[in-house]
């Protein structure tokens, strides 16, 4: 019996050892993966790393800065000839755009002798000249990369200037003066940082309008202009969307740079 019950014994023994040996290994190596996870580096393994659907926030135009420098003419209704175009104008185009934004403009021909100064219609005069003021503020909309089109509303002011006989001081009859609201629209074409702009515009006199209740045509005037110049996107912005470009090749997504995205 002694016998028989050291056996058994002997044999427990046996099998708690040969347990503890299977078991330990298996035990250390599961507390080792647990504490210390493996590191894959997608440049070594050239594992594809997925972008969110939210890094399509970069594709998105930025904002920008452009302006453009014009030169345009602008005419009048004359009957029989249609419309008179008068001496070029110049003038500037400034604003900023994303899809949307605003501008302000302005033309002139820099002719403002005797622009200011009026005398009575009775006077003899000699030699004229020609002056031509605009200015506009509107809104611009860019939904295409290459193209953007922009809408304005403004004021005119127009005068014939005329040399007096008797001692050659400039200035204009009160008939020969106009102004009012002005109206221009046109498109702008995109290239690298590079813009073309084309634009048209019609202006309606008001001067003395309470004398006449119908429309005139002798009242409506035209013109056309065409620009060139640049559109520069925001130095911050183009910083912000450098480095969120160079975060596609790494493990993930920089949330930070994502969050100085306005959508």
């Amino acid at each position: 019996m002694k016998d028989n019950c050291k056996n058994k014994s002997g044999k427990q023994v046996r099998i708690m050892i040969l347990l503890l040996q299977v078991l330990f290994p298996v035990m250390l190596f599961a507390q080792t993966t647990e504490t210390a996870p493996q590191y894959i580096n997608p440049a070594e393994t050239k594992q594809k790393v997925t972008i969110p659907k939210e890094g399509k926030i970069y594709k998105k135009l930025p904002y920008s800065t452009f302006m453009t420098v014009n030169v345009g003419v602008q005419g009048d209704y004359v009957s029989q000839r249609f419309f008179n175009f008068r001496t070029p104008t110049f003038g500037l185009k400034v604003g900023t755009m994303k899809n949307t934004g605003w501008f302000i403009g302005f033309m002139s021909n820099f002719n403002f002798r005797g622009m200011f100064n009026s005398f009575k219609n009775v006077e003899p005069v000699e030699k004229n000249s020609y002056s031509y003021v605009e200015g506009t503020l509107g809104l611009t909309g860019r939904y295409c990369k290459p193209v953007s089109f922009h809408f304005g509303l403004g004021f005119y002011y127009s005068v014939m200037n005329h040399a007096l006989v008797r001692n050659g001081v400039w200035g204009h009859r009160d008939d020969d003066m106009k102004y009012g609201p002005v109206v221009t629209a046109g498109f702008m074409f995109h290239i690298r940082n590079f813009v073309l702009s084309v634009e048209a515009s019609g202006n309606y006199n008001i001067f003395k309008i309470n004398e006449t209740n119908s429309f005139q045509a002798d009242r409506v005037g035209l013109g056309a202009k065409a620009g060139v110049g640049f559109c520069i996107p925001n130095k911050k912005r183009k910083q912000i969307e450098t480095g969120y470009k160079e975060n596609r090749n790494g493990v993930g997504v920089n949330k930070d740079l994502r969050k100085q995205l306005p959508l």
